[in-house]
């Protein structure tokens, strides 16, 4: 079973976009869709059902029957959102899973916390692959979804690759 974990972006296709490249390039469908979101106080329901209806409908399109899971966290209790995220990964991992952990979107602690799931010393489960959707001259073509985005200008990196060269 192939996991994917990521965030809610304020901007609708940071994140989807790079799980369409993930599905185009690599053909990693997932089977769950882990959504974090991030708040500060106040639950965002428009963002999560936004989110929620865009990850559906791209992985309707490629077959996939996903369950999708919303998590919610205090955006500055840090120490619980690392917490929460090891536990993700350990329990999927634990189950034989393969887990890809989309760093694309969010904010940087997010991204820091995503490469230390994935290439973290002392940590008995880790992500498989930690993807990072790089866009060349992003301004012109941000918060447009992935088929309208020159191919030549995107690039997708596994990060856990990159730095282990495994």
């Amino acid at each position: 079973m192939n996991v994917w974990i990521t965030n809610i972006s304020t901007s609708k296709f940071a994140g989807i976009n790079t799980l369409w490249a993930a599905m185009m390039r690599e053909d990693f469908i997932p089977d769950k869709v882990h959504l974090i979101h991030l708040h500060s106080g106040k639950v965002d329901k428009k963002s999560q059902k936004e989110a929620y209806t865009g990850y559906l409908n791209l992985l309707k399109r490629y077959g996939g029957q996903g369950t999708i899971v919303i998590h919610d966290y205090d955006e500055t209790n840090f120490r619980n959102i690392a917490r929460e995220m090891e536990a993700l990964v350990r329990e999927e991992k634990s189950e034989g899973h393969t887990v890809a952990i989309d760093m694309t979107p969010g904010r940087k602690f997010m991204s820091a916390f995503s490469m230390y799931m994935g290439v973290g010393l002392g940590l008995k489960y880790k992500a498989d692959m930690i993807y990072y959707l790089h866009v060349r001259s992003l301004g012109q073509f941000n918060g447009l979804p992935f088929p309208m985005i020159p191919s030549n200008l995107m690039t997708l990196y596994d990060l856990k690759k990159e730095v282990t060269g495994k």
